[in-house]
């Protein structure tokens, strides 16, 4: 695995360090936001507006730009790693889209099966979750087949995260949710919050 903790954001920014406390600016040389950044080796993928999609490898010398060879130039939102003998970057975005890579140079475009916009999406040991607008949430074992979650809110889903098989899910108005199994059935959790 890399060395490195690595940040991206507004118009192509990039920032990596070593411990977390000393950063190095690294930009991608893109005018494009970019929203999420995944690690998968020593690569790093990072995705953003447009079907922006970065390749840094750790330690190399700058980010190499995929951009015009993805499938979509929709805005993407959030990349995780699907792990395993499968090894594959997933991407999530606006109108539904779901791409997956398995260097993050060739991509392929998968079915949502809804124009649901997504947010983020994790892996929590078992399947992958993405969350995203009006409480959408849908499920894949393997980023290619996805199923729709019925959802015990309308709120948005801006974030999510799972290990061991629990998935926790944030969003507006201080909505969370948790899932016990793999983001199968979930349950709201109060928060103390309204924001």
């Amino acid at each position: 695995s890399a060395s490195r903790i690595v940040a991206v954001g507004h118009a192509g920014a990039a920032i990596h360090s070593a411990n977390g406390t000393t950063w190095t600016s690294l930009p991608t040389g893109s005018a494009q936001n970019l929203y999420g950044v995944a690690l998968m080796g020593t690569k790093f993928c990072a995705v953003g507006d447009g079907g922006a999609v970065f390749t840094w490898n750790d330690g190399d010398g700058a980010w190499a730009d995929h951009s015009p060879t993805t499938v979509t130039s929709e805005n993407l939102r959030a990349i995780t790693v699907l792990p395993g003998t499968t090894n594959l970057f997933v991407a999530v975005g606006v109108n539904g889209t779901v791409i997956t890579s398995p260097d993050g140079v060739d991509w392929t475009l998968r079915s949502l099966g809804a124009s649901a916009t997504l947010h983020d999406v994790a892996w929590t040991g078992s399947s992958l979750v993405a969350v995203g607008v009006g409480g959408f949430v849908f499920t894949s074992p393997d980023g290619i087949t996805w199923t729709s979650r019925a959802g015990v809110t309308a709120q948005d889903l801006n974030g999510v995260t799972g290990s061991g098989g629990t998935a926790v899910a944030v969003g507006s108005n201080g909505v969370a949710l948790i899932s016990q199994d793999a983001g199968a059935t979930w349950a709201k959790r109060d928060t103390g919050t309204s924001r």
